[in-house]
């Protein structure tokens, strides 16, 4: 292994994808702890879309 390989984490695009994740999984994981009057589905789906955005920005660059 005379060569390593490795991914620069400094691109601010992977930056936004990682932002994106932690964005949907905090929306995801909200109704859990505190009371909200939104259907579960609208939380899954305002969740959904960051999540799906930033895996496919990570998974891009990867």
């Amino acid at each position: 292994m005379r060569h390593f390989h490795y991914i620069n984490r400094k691109n601010g695009i992977q930056k936004l994808g990682g932002i994106l994740i932690l964005t949907g999984v905090i929306v995801v994981t909200i109704p859990f702890f505190v009371d909200v009057e939104t259907a579960f589905s609208k939380v899954l789906l305002v969740s959904g879309v960051p999540l799906t955005l930033g895996l496919l920005i990570i998974s891009t660059y990867g």
